[in-house]
Formats: structure tokens, C-alpha cells, sequence
């Protein structure tokens, strides 16, 4: 199905080549899984086999390609859409219909189905990826959540029943349930048409992908077999990818064999007769009402929100925060989450109840007087970004304020150039971008160096809340690492942070605090271990949420751990005792 041959490809304003001397070969049904570092050229590799790239990017590609039987770069658009089916990583940008049944339909009319047919594949394939319960016909598709509209971009996709369809990290902002439907839709399509499946979250690819691409630089790093290359530590490490979890824990315990998968895990080490007591950890239980005042830094009192169509976003939801804590709200697609977020910031009002962000009610200030206070990362980076390099990006919000009016006629400087060079230094330095970024355009850089950037101009005005949307979405494991780091600095200085995050993992090793939401409403509350362990397990079993993927492998094992390295150190004492 497809074919390379020192495979070349150089944007126009690029001084590298964005891909080197690419070899390929897969054959129908295979699946290709390609991983590597934010700019590695992942997405650069899916817009040249779509035709897209060169001929709508700009600049100039080499080398032999042939996909099902034509060139992409050069046979007409029209052929290669009967062959090829991309879904971008922005989901958003393919989305063109107004409702959500009509997003799906369009390319099956487009290729003469009959309209009345139309409608009832396109109602199959919503059903197919969880959409069914939507009112189809009258639904929005941008008053979906951010899942919910990257499942109607594959749906689409689906529709025009390709031979090679490509996913571009299409699970980031999927719930867990979400993304095991979408895993193992994979399996099932690589049945009728070839895949090629770019993923950050490596752990997607075990047992679905017959083939592994690394890349580097734009260079193929290793191309083989995904059972080898998946348990090569050493090489994904240096390729800046993070490990499947079963192979992270089995190097973290020093065992001896290299499991994949839980059962190898299992087969590889021996039970645990009695699990040691939970470990004391730092994470508390969300405080209710009823609790003593405090200085919180943010309070949700009762708090509803209804969108226009009627639809309720957020049902009587109440949380506090204390300063100097990261709280976590996590829910499957469409429980509200991003609404929550957005009130939060004064982006959207509550239809009833209050919010208060370090004692300034959102009601009563607009979200640019809010800013000073608390600093937002929104889900889509693309929806901040308005500058022409990161520097300008990162120093925009302090050059809003940079003057203040004193009369009619009379502003007085409040910021100098040197101060506000220091806040952006320190801003960048705290997202993890790199000097030599400063300068660059932000919109040529990748999709996790953009979320960096929207991160560092949240942070510019040294707010006194965070409120980051799927922060974890598109980072590489180094960017995994900085967000980590970046939590736990917060946390000293006394920042309160408040994350959406369906990275259960990141979740139960940075949060002290958790919300479980469901259709809008809080089923549960406490610490990670509360909200994930068998005390939460009822209420998470309730949502499209499962634990986190290391507490898992632990349950498979018969112990209770919640991460990778509380899991080791049982099964390392497991083997030392041996």
C-alpha cells in the first residue's frame, strides 16, 4: 500500500529538512505505528503521503512515493481522496458542516450516495465511535466537547471508506474508554484498509501495530517490528518517547526479561502475598462547604451552566482550592469539564451560583481583569495565539499592561522593557522553551511546543491560580517531564493550579486533590487514591473512566500501587527477595 525511497521533504522557511531519506514499505491491512518528539516530523510524514504537503505547505519534497498506485505530491487531489484519509491532530480544522450528522454525510455525498443512505451510514458510524446519543440533526458541532469532535473528524473520516486511513495523535483529548474504542477500532479496520497511526501515548500501540517508525530530526531513528522496538528502552528514551508503562515498570524493578504486556508482566514476576499499607501521601480530601473558613483561592459555589440549545454543562458543582495546591477535574468526554474551565476564567458566566477566583467573583470582572489573577491554558492552543514570535507571545499580557491612565490625557509606565524581558524569561524558563525558540513563529513550531508557549503566557503575569485544559495533550516525554516539574514548582511557590487531565497517571502522581464529574454533576471527590481506588471505584466505574493505567497492571498482579514507581518498588523487593 506503501511505498518510499529516500523520501525528502523541506518547507519553504525551514533551513532543515522537516524528512530525510525516509524508507518505507507496508502492505495492505498492516498498521503502522510512528512515534517520536514534538518536531520530529510525524505529522510532516502524513501530509506528504496525503498530498498535502508539499502542494498546500510550500517547498519542495524528493525521493520515490507511491501510495496505492499513484504519487500523492503530484496525481490529482481527487484520486488521492478516493485512497487516502487523514485525521490532523486539530481536530477542529477539518470540522466545516454546521450540524453533527451533516459533518459526517458531506463526503458521502460528495461521492454520489444517495442522500437517504447517506444519512443512515453516517448515523452508523457516530453510533459506532459513541456519538449515538446526541441529538445528531440539531447538535453543533462546535458545541461538542474537544473529544467529541475529534470522534466526528474520524467518523468523517471513516466515511469516505479509504484504503489508507492516517490518524495523527487523534486520542489526546479522548477519555480512557475513548481511547481503548479507538485502539481497538484500529484492530478492526486493519481488517479492510491499511492504517498508519501516529501516537503519543505509546501504550496505543501494543497489540495493534505490526510496525514501529522512529523518528528524529526527520530522520528514521529505527523502523522494524513494534514487538522489538516497543520494549527498546534505551532507544525510545533516546528518542525522547516514553515507554509503554508494563515496559517501564519492568525497568524501573530491574527484572530480568523485557515484558510488553500485563500478562508477560505477570508471567514475569510472582504475586505479592500481603500488599503493604498505602503509602501517606501529600493529597487531601477536597474540603466541603460545611469545612472552617479558609483563604481559598478557588471557590465554585453551586454553580450551574446552561448552554443556548438548553443542553446542562455544569449541575450544582461546588469545589474549593487552597493556595499552593493542584486540584484535578477529570470526567469522560462531555461531562462538562472544559465548561467548568472556561467559568473558571470568566469566559463563561454560571446561569446560577458563583465563582470566585482569589476572592474576585467571575460575574462581576471581565476575564481581562481576571487575567492578572488567574492565568489559563486553554485545550486548543491555537485559540490564544495571536503573535509573531514566542517572545511576543509570551510578553503580550504584561504589554496589555504595561501602561496605566492616570486622567484624561496622562498614562504612567507600570512596567519597563527590563522588567518585562525578566517575567518572560522566567515564564519560559518554567514552561521548558527553549532560548533559541524565542524568535521563532509560534505557528511553525509543533502542536506541544504551541501548548508550551500558550502555558509560558499564562504564567507571564505570575497568577495566583493556573487553570490548565488537557495540559499533557501533544507534549513528548521531555515536555511530560517539564509539566511535572513546572506542577510541583508551582506548588512550592503557592500557586493554586486546576487541571483538566484524562492522564490518570500524571493526574495520581502531580494532583493533591481530584473532582470526578459525570453529565455535569460531581460524583466524586478526595484524593487520587480515594477517587481511583476501591473506595471510588463504583463512582469511576459510573463514567468513561478507568484507573490509572499503572494501578491496573498492579490489579492484574493482585497489589494496589496507583504509579509506576510505588509498582516497582513492590516488584523489586518481589525479585531482590528471589
Amino acid at each position: 500500500m506503501i511505498r518510499t525511497r529516500n523520501l525528502e521533504l523541506t518547507y519553504a522557511d525551514q533551513p532543515r529538512a522537516a524528512l530525510e531519506g525516509i524508507d518505507l514499505e507496508l502492505r495492505t491491512g498492516e498498521v503502522l505505528g510512528v512515534v517520536g518528539s514534538m518536531g520530529a516530523g510525524k505529522t510532516s510524514l502524513c501530509m506528504t503521503l496525503a498530498g498535502l504537503a508539499p502542494r498546500s505547505t510550500g517547498g519542495t519534497s524528493g525521493g520515490d512515493l507511491d501510495v496505492g498506485g499513484i504519487d500523492p505530491r503530484s496525481a490529482p487531489m481527487s484520486d488521492v481522496a478516493q485512497r487516502v484519509s487523514l485525521v490532523f491532530e486539530d481536530y477542529a480544522s477539518q470540522l466545516t458542516q454546521i450540524t453533527v450528522l451533516s459533518e459526517v454525510m458531506a463526503p458521502l455525498i460528495n461521492r454520489g450516495t444517495p442522500v437517504s443512505d447517506a444519512r443512515q451510514r453516517a448515523r452508523r458510524l457516530l453510533e459506532d465511535l459513541g456519538l449515538g446519543h446526541l441529538d445528531l440533526e440539531r447538535k453543533r458541532t462546535w458545541e461538542l466537547s474537544g473529544g467529541q469532535q475529534q470522534r466526528v473528524a474520524i467518523a468523517a473520516a471513516l466515511a469516505g471508506d479509504p484504503q489508507l486511513l492516517m490518524l495523527d495523535n487523534v486520542t489526546g483529548l479522548l477519555d480512557p474508554t475513548g481511547k481503548e474504542e479507538i485502539r481497538q477500532l484500529v484492530g478492526e479496520l486493519s481488517a479492510r484498509m491499511t492504517l498508519v497511526v501516529v501516537e503519543d501515548d505509546v501504550d496505543l500501540l501494543v497489540g495493534v501495530a505490526d510496525q514501529v517508525l522512529v523518528l528524529q530530526d526527520g530522520i528514521a531513528k529505527a523502523h522494524g517490528s513494534a514487538a522489538t522496538l516497543l520494549r527498546d528502552v534505551d532507544l525510545l528514551a533516546d528518542a525522547q518517547v516514553e515507554p509503554p508503562t508494563v515496559v517501564q515498570i519492568a525497568r524501573a524493578a530491574d527484572l530480568r526479561s523485557e515484558p510488553l504486556t500485563t500478562d508477560e508482566l505477570a508471567a514475569a514476576t510472582r504475586p505479592i502475598p500481603e500488599p503493604p499499607a498505602p503509602a501517606a501521601g501529600r493529597s487531601q480530601p477536597v474540603p466541603d462547604l460545611a469545612a472552617p473558613p479558609r483563604d481559598w483561592a478557588v471557590e465554585v459555589r453551586d454553580v450551574d451552566y446552561r448552554y443556548r440549545d438548553g443542553t446542562a454543562a455544569v449541575q450544582d458543582v461546588s469545589l474549593q482550592v487552597e493556595p499552593g495546591r493542584v486540584h484535578a477535574v477529570v470526567g469522560g468526554n462531555g461531562a462538562g469539564k472544559s465548561t467548568l474551565m472556561r467559568l473558571l476564567c470568566g469566559l463563561l458566566r454560571p446561569s446560577t451560583g458563583e465563582v470566585l477566583v482569589g476572592g474576585r467573583s467571575t460575574s462581576e470582572h471581565s476575564p481581562a481583569e481576571l487575567a492578572t489573577a488567574v492565568g489559563t491554558a486553554l485545550q486548543n492552543p491555537d485559540e490564544q495565539i495571536t503573535e509573531r514570535t514566542v517572545r511576543e507571545e509570551v510578553a503580550y499580557p504584561l504589554r496589555q499592561r504595561r501602561l496605566r491612565r492616570r486622567g484624561w490625557f496622562r498614562r504612567e509606565v507600570v512596567l519597563s522593557d527590563e522588567q518585562i524581558d525578566e517575567a518572560v524569561e522566567r515564564a519560559r524558563l518554567l514552561a521548558g522553551i527553549p532560548d533559541e525558540q524565542l524568535d521563532a513563529d509560534p505557528t511553525h513550531l509543533s502542536r506541544g511546543c504551541r501548548k508550551l508557549v500558550a502555558i509560558a503566557g499564562a504564567l507571564a503575569l505570575e497568577p495566583a491560580v493556573l487553570v490548565l485544559d488537557e495540559p499533557r495533550v501533544s507534549l513528548d516525554a521531555p515536555g511530560r517531564a517539564t509539566l511535572r516539574n513546572l506542577l510541583h514548582q508551582l506548588r512550592d511557590r503557592g500557586t493554586a493550579v486546576v487541571m483538566v487531565e484524562h492522564d490518570l497517571d500524571l493526574v495520581a502522581e502531580t494532583a493533591d486533590s481530584v473532582t470526578l464529574l459525570e453529565r455535569g454533576r460531581v460524583v466524586a471527590g478526595g484524593s487520587p487514591r480515594e477517587v481511583f481506588g476501591a473506595d471510588g471505584a463504583e463512582a469511576l466505574a459510573r463514567t468513561s473512566l478507568l484507573p490509572p493505567r499503572a494501578a491496573q497492571v498492579a490489579s492484574h498482579l493482585g497489589v494496589e500501587a496507583f504509579s509506576v514507581a510505588e509498582l516497582a518498588a513492590q516488584l523489586d523487593s518481589i525479585h531482590q527477595e528471589a
